[in-house]
């Protein structure tokens, strides 16, 4: 059958000096990123815009309780503020806490033992939870009876310490000062 006059005809060799298009590669659109909406949390802020007394003797005993804590944990929530723009969270504050309520253990422990940090460790173990009792009795809260046995049980080792190291008779017993 002869080749039809109306067709383009191929020619021999012809592929060989013609240029073909490249060959086209589709890439797929990136997916656009969702925009997610999150509230920021500023409660931490907040909290320390509007002290009450009972809040001012809370954060002091629990500042004499356990000081490297809170310093960390007041150190934490500036830093976020200046540099993050928003309130650690709790995740965040709980893993600062597990590390620093050990180097409070520590220090209170090895503070015990210098010679005359007596009124310290008193002003640390006694003073703080009986503030944090009283800041719990002002605001009306019932005070935790752990906080109450913790003070009981420091200020009975006071009260040993103070009678273990009085002046005693040739018995042992404590001499009353009259």
């Amino acid at each position: 059958m002869p080749p039809d006059a109306n067709e383009p005809q191929e020619l021999p060799h012809a592929a060989a000096y013609v240029a073909l298009p490249p060959p086209t590669t589709t890439t797929a659109a990136p997916v656009p990123d969702e925009v997610k909406k999150v509230k920021l949390d500023f409660s931490c802020f907040e909290q320390r815009e509007t002290l009450t007394a009972a809040d001012i003797l809370r954060q002091i005993g629990k500042t004499l309780k356990n000081p490297v804590a809170a310093l960390a944990e007041e150190s934490q929530i500036i830093y976020f503020y200046q540099h993050v723009g928003r309130c650690p969270t709790e995740g965040e504050v709980a893993k600062l806490a597990n590390i620093t309520d050990k180097v409070d253990a520590v220090i209170s422990a090895v503070v015990a033992l210098l010679p005359g940090s007596q009124p310290l460790v008193i002003a640390q173990n006694i003073g703080g939870p009986l503030l944090k009792m009283m800041a719990d009795d002002l605001d009306g809260k019932p005070v935790d009876g752990n906080d109450v046995e913790g003070a009981n049980n420091q200020i009975l080792l006071l009260a040993k310490s103070i009678v273990a190291a009085s002046s005693k008779d040739h018995r042992g017993d404590p001499i009353a000062s009259n």
